[in-house]
């Protein structure tokens, strides 16, 4: 049922967004897309409908005026994005609230969006207290459930039982075969039992993205231990499964396996899709008085 309510909703909702939206889809860390709630509401006395998904929550408006049997085979309606809503509401963003006044009315809640430190309230009015009620409740728990996947999602797995550390410095990536794309990059720390991830900023509409940032890792074992480069784009409604570059370097070949602490600074250079022709370690560590600075090219595993 949940499959043929999104395939509906791909033939009758039209949207203009900067990335292609495929309703019956994976989504980014939630599994396959799920439509939660639907319903018709009203925003400033005009007729529009809300759909929530587990991912995101987005309101639309029919093309005709008038009462809408959603998902029936035979309806011939058309919705498209609200004039000031253009864009889907990811639910890190968003919370529903019951206005404890009531000046809009009895039936009314308000969206709240939180996005990039601004904070937005739009005004929505159910069909009924009680389907006013639902719609706060599914909203709520959507965001919840939505950001604890996200964290899990993100989480590292740190070692209680580290016995060095090692600091990578990820500085740029030059001449990604790819159109000027919302870019980042994902190093991996893989020993025999664990592996640790970290991830860069996203830098926005470039194919050559800058990052400089550093990374810290806790490792057990460097004979033991691989790095991984994964450069990746950005995606909202889709995983960021699409890699454009690769690369796996033995830590003890990068960096002295005696030292108690450990940098490397990494430039990705001449990266192709899947696949990384070399990586450039710069390494600089010191123990006591003694320092050791070198840089090497490895191939790609």
């Amino acid at each position: 049922e949940n499959i043929v309510k999104l395939e509906w909703l791909q033939k009758h909702v039209q949207l203009s967004l900067d990335e292609r939206l495929v309703f019956n889809s994976t989504t980014k860390f939630m599994g396959q897309r799920i439509l939660l709630h639907s319903g018709e509401l009203e925003k400033r006395n005009k007729q529009i409908y809300g759909f929530l998904f587990n991912d995101f929550f987005i309101l639309v408006k029919p093309r005709r005026r008038g009462k809408i049997e959603l998902f029936s085979v035979s309806s011939d309606a058309e919705f498209t994005m609200c004039k000031n809503n253009r864009e889907p509401f990811m639910l890190n963003q968003v919370r529903a609230d019951i206005d404890p006044v009531k000046q809009y009315g009895d039936s009314t809640f308000k969206l709240i969006i939180t996005k990039e430190c601004k904070r937005e309230e739009i005004q929505l009015k159910a069909m009924s207290n009680l389907e006013r009620d639902n719609w706060v409740k599914k909203i709520n728990d959507a965001s919840v459930n939505n950001g604890r996947m996200e964290r899990q999602n993100s989480k590292s797995a740190i070692s209680k039982h580290a016995k060095s550390n090692l600091t990578v410095t990820v500085v740029e990536a030059a001449d990604l075969v790819v159109t000027p794309s919302n870019t980042f990059c994902v190093v991996n720390v893989v020993e025999v039992e664990k592996k640790q991830e970290r991830v860069t900023p996203i830098i926005k509409n470039t194919s050559t993205p800058h990052w400089n940032f550093e990374m810290k890792f806790f490792v057990s074992d460097a004979n033991n231990t691989i790095l991984e480069f994964n450069v990746y784009t950005s995606n909202l409604f889709s995983p960021d499964g699409m890699f454009y570059s690769y690369a796996c370097v033995p830590v003890h070949l990068s960096i002295p396996v005696f030292r108690l602490s450990w940098i490397c600074r990494i430039v990705i250079e001449k990266a192709q899709r899947r696949e990384m022709s070399h990586i450039s370690l710069e390494k600089t560590s010191a123990t006591g008085t003694c320092c050791y600075r070198r840089v090497a090219t490895h191939n790609c595993i």
